[in-house]
């Protein structure tokens, strides 16, 4: 702790278990003076790197740092089951301004197998950055704004956030594949500009302070993200919009659905009867509408 770099790797298949980067030694404190520049510095070229582990012993708390707790710009590295922003027992903030910057190709922020999923939470900003021209990462199974028990609040700004990169998955349909994006004082997951044919499904996302999902636009990029795939996750209760294409709030359908913008501004689909068995309505040629049942209040 105290340095420009906690760890800097700039060879592939290093294994780095059990530290504390960015705090003290007991892993829940951190201030002035303690925290490094960025937690871990992956470079590129240096390939197929472990953090942490599924075994409790091989946590690492990475947190308290001023930058990025951990900052990839390489391929194939697996990151599991550590506290990225948050103390050791999980449950109070040692935020730096990124969780994980994910840069490179082909990584994997979590699992869909016990234990393998990370805390990533107490950020000042967002929990995940995908970076511009990355592809193939798989964020799975991890909790993003909460404590280590997922029920109690420990957000970060954004949950997940990119402006480009392609052929990402946040989420599968598998039981322990989703991650839990909640408690994060604006939208749960964000992505702007150039994000194309991403996959997110199996989430909970919940009690975020803005939209659960935002597909938009920013000033100093005109492109919108296409081709994003929203399947099987669990949205209620944010403070905005469950899904919303920018511009901000609810798009009206539009004859023919010729408007463009995030996902060509799809028009959403129109109910005229709903029961305990079915529903009936309009949809464009080709979509697939999904029902969910809610819970009783």
């Amino acid at each position: 702790s105290g340095n420009d770099t906690g760890i800097h790797i700039l060879a592939g298949d290093q294994a780095i278990y059990a530290n504390r980067i960015g705090t003290d030694f007991s892993g829940n404190s951190s201030g002035p003076g303690v925290g490094n520049l960025i937690g871990i510095r992956i470079d590129p070229g240096a390939d197929e790197n472990t953090i942490g582990s599924p075994d409790p012993t091989h946590k690492n708390v990475i947190s308290g740092n001023i930058n990025a707790g951990i900052s990839v710009e390489s391929d194939d590295n697996l990151i599991q089951g550590n506290h990225i922003g948050c103390s050791l027992a999980g449950d109070t903030a040692l935020g730096q301004q990124e969780g994980v910057v994910l840069g490179g190709d082909n990584n994997l922020l979590g699992g869909a197998n016990e234990g393998e999923g990370n805390v990533i939470s107490g950020n000042d900003l967002d929990g995940v950055v995908i970076g511009w021209n990355s592809s193939g990462h798989q964020i799975l199974g991890n909790i993003i704004g909460g404590d280590a028990s997922g029920s109690a609040p420990l957000g970060n700004f954004v949950g997940i956030f990119t402006i480009g990169g392609d052929n990402n998955i946040i989420g599968n349909n598998s039981a322990l594949g989703g991650n839990l994006v909640a408690f994060n004082g604006h939208h749960g997951i964000m992505l702007l500009a150039q994000a194309k044919t991403y996959h997110i499904a199996g989430n909970t996302i919940t009690q975020n302070g803005g939209d659960g999902i935002l597909l938009g636009t920013f000033s100093a990029n005109p492109d919108t993200p296409q081709q994003i795939t929203i399947n099987r996750n669990s949205i209620f209760d944010n403070v905005e919009l469950g899904i919303d294409l920018s511009p901000d709030g609810v798009t009206p359908n539009d004859p023919g659905d010729a408007d463009t913008g995030p996902n060509t501004l799809l028009n959403f689909p129109e109910l005229s009867q709903v029961s305990s068995t079915h529903a009936q309505g309009t949809a464009c040629v080709g979509c697939r509408v999904e029902a969910f049942i809610a819970d009783g209040d």
